[in-house]
């Protein structure tokens, strides 16, 4: 039965369509806010199964088909997907953080400079506001403003907290993926036949 109902996730030519960043990412990244923007972001790319293009688990399909000069459709579809979510990326980023993805061509390569450069920034950031949350004291504030300030400071933490979570999950899906691979590697037959491909 046919229906003009469509994927969520594509238009009527199969090319993912995303909201605003606006809509999604509140804050752009400017190198101080690395997990709560990331936190914003990777629930976004897992409900409409775009994780897989950043965390690099869906690498790029070959250009072209074997022995032949015709393009493969897989890799089309692939390209127009990760452009549109590298465009998407880098929107979401301030001027001064784009200089450093400047040169990567993929979303993958984006998002890994940006964890490299700002990850363990946020992490040493985390452990700031642990021990500034731990050590807050009223001193000469109101009491609105000190409790306006803790609540800050544990937002700002649960925030943190929440997209570090985040990331150790997604380097736990990745690490669970690789087992399988080597057992499919282990229990495929043997054969002493030589396979020859021609150019």
């Amino acid at each position: 039965m046919s229906s003009n109902t469509s994927s969520p996730t594509q238009s009527s030519t199969g090319s993912f369509n995303p909201p605003h960043v606006s809509q999604v990412v509140s804050n752009r990244l400017d190198g101080t806010n690395f997990l709560p923007w990331r936190a914003q972001i990777l629930p976004f790319l897992q409900v409409y199964d775009l994780e897989k293009y950043v965390d690099g688990s869906y690498a790029c399909p070959p250009q072209r088909l074997p022995n032949t000069d015709t393009i493969n459709l897989a890799f089309a579809a692939w390209y127009r997907q990760d452009k549109i979510i590298l465009s998407w990326i880098i929107s979401s980023l301030t001027e001064s953080v784009v200089s450093y993805v400047i040169g990567f061509s993929t979303s993958h390569g984006v998002w890994m400079a940006l964890e490299n450069q700002y990850a363990s920034r946020s992490q040493a950031h985390l452990i700031q506001l642990q021990r500034e949350l731990q050590t807050i004291w009223k001193g000469s504030l109101s009491m609105t403003d000190y409790l306006l300030h803790a609540k800050k400071l544990t937002n700002s933490l649960a925030a943190h907290l929440m997209a570090f979570e985040m990331r150790l999950e997604a380097q736990n899906s990745l690490l669970q993926q690789q087992p399988v691979a080597n057992m499919a590697h282990r229990s495929a037959p043997s054969s002493n036949r030589t396979v020859q491909v021609s150019d």
